[in-house]
């Protein structure tokens, strides 16, 4: 009987050791599909960090394993960066002499008010890639409701225009640097001062035929200093 008794005994222990070994390794397992899923979410977080503009705008945790790629790419407001260039991008089959947008287009797709510094750089830089096509990119005569590819035929007009500007800003460099006192300056700043008044002068001479008097005047100073 004592005898029935320990081995009753003892197969009930041997149960219960089963179950302890059971229980840990199923919190073994649990502690292992835990690190397994902390690990697909870094895998996620790292996916949407590689990923372009264009994905993080699109992908979200509910819907990482559900959006296939075409699915992504077909996304109508996701827009890469920089705005400038998604906006030449997206509107390169209107691009064309004559071609105008609206001030309200504009601001929606640069994502900034008319005035604003970024809104402003956006739009130097739109119209500096249309000049390389031979393009001027300009509120001219629109009175701020927008913007338009002018006729190619005003481009004359406006680089005449700049080449003005160019020989207006030259003159006063010329006249600024002629009647500067020089007596203020070291040796060092009055040999940078006269070869940066004798570099605007000869860009100027080369730049105008117009300005004989500004141009013969900085000359004089400059033999008399």
């Amino acid at each position: 009987m004592i005898f029935s008794r320990l081995g009753a005994a003892w197969r009930g222990a041997a149960r219960r050791g089963k179950a302890r070994q059971h229980a840990t390794r199923r919190g073994i397992r649990d502690n292992f599909s835990g690190r397994g899923s902390a690990r697909l979410g870094w895998a996620w977080l790292g996916a949407a960090r590689r990923g372009n503009n264009a994905f993080r705008c699109a992908v979200t945790p509910g819907n990482f394993h559900t959006m296939s790629t075409e699915q992504i790419e077909q996304q109508p407001d996701i827009r890469s960066l920089p705005l400038w260039k998604d906006w030449i991008d997206r509107n390169e089959h209107r691009i064309a002499y004559g071609f105008t947008v609206t001030m309200e287009e504009m601001e929606e797709a640069l994502d900034g008010k008319r005035g604003t510094v970024a809104f402003n750089i956006d739009v130097f830089k739109i119209r500096e890639a249309l000049r390389h096509r031979g393009m001027n990119f300009s509120e001219r005569g629109l009175r701020g409701s927008g913007f338009h590819i002018m006729p190619a035929n005003s481009n004359a007009n406006t680089m005449e225009g700049m080449a003005r500007a160019a020989v207006n800003a030259l003159t006063a460099a010329v006249v600024l640097g002629s009647t500067t006192d020089q007596s203020q300056l070291t040796d060092q700043e009055r040999q940078r001062h006269e070869a940066a008044t004798q570099k605007a002068a000869a860009r100027l001479a080369l730049l105008s035929r117009k300005a004989p008097n500004a141009i013969n005047a900085a000359a004089k100073q400059l033999e008399a200093a």
